[in-house]
């Protein structure tokens, strides 16, 4: 789990991308893992792209998916500060929102009983994670330059991607 979230600690309001790409860092090193493939979903994409900046050798092939290397769009960062908000006031409504928003409408019904779990699953998170971590996707830098310099990222994208449009992936 990431900092903040599962059953990890809640690292506190300094928490940013680049500090929970340096935890995953150290935790591999301290695994002796000295190479590794990465699939980061959503922010886990942006963790890993902090990973690819900060320890290129490290980073066999990054994946990205429901994820993007750019930085947010205004608009995207009040979302974010609307979701903070919303954490503060219905916790558990923004988590049956949030997963709710990663299926699309007329396939959802046919996972029920998965989105059930991952809401039960997400509602074990202390919601001051939730807020810690809209905050640090909010303020993280863009990192589209690495797609110049590596080749071995890879986008998974969707048409019909409810999150991150197909055009912006």
């Amino acid at each position: 789990d990431l900092p903040g979230h599962g059953d990890s600690d809640d690292l506190g309001s300094d928490l940013s991308i680049d500090h929970m790409a340096k935890r995953v860092i150290a935790l591999l090193k301290s695994l002796s893992i000295k190479k590794v493939r990465i699939i980061g979903h959503s922010m886990g994409g942006y963790v890993g792209l902090a990973m690819l900046e900060k320890d290129p050798d490290l980073i066999v092939q990054l994946i990205l998916l429901h994820s993007k290397a750019g930085d947010d769009a205004p608009e995207t960062k009040l979302k974010r500060d609307q979701g903070m908000e919303m954490i503060r006031q219905h916790p558990s409504l923004f988590v049956k929102e949030g997963i709710n928003n990663l299926f699309r409408k007329e396939r959802a019904g046919l996972f029920k009983e998965q989105i059930a779990e991952l809401i039960l699953d997400a509602e074990r998170t202390d919601y001051t994670g939730y807020i810690e971590a809209l905050e640090a996707m909010k303020k993280r830098p863009d990192r589209r330059f690495l797609l110049k310099k590596f080749s071995n990222i890879v986008f998974i994208a969707g048409y019909y991607d409810p999150v991150i449009p197909f055009s912006i992936s």
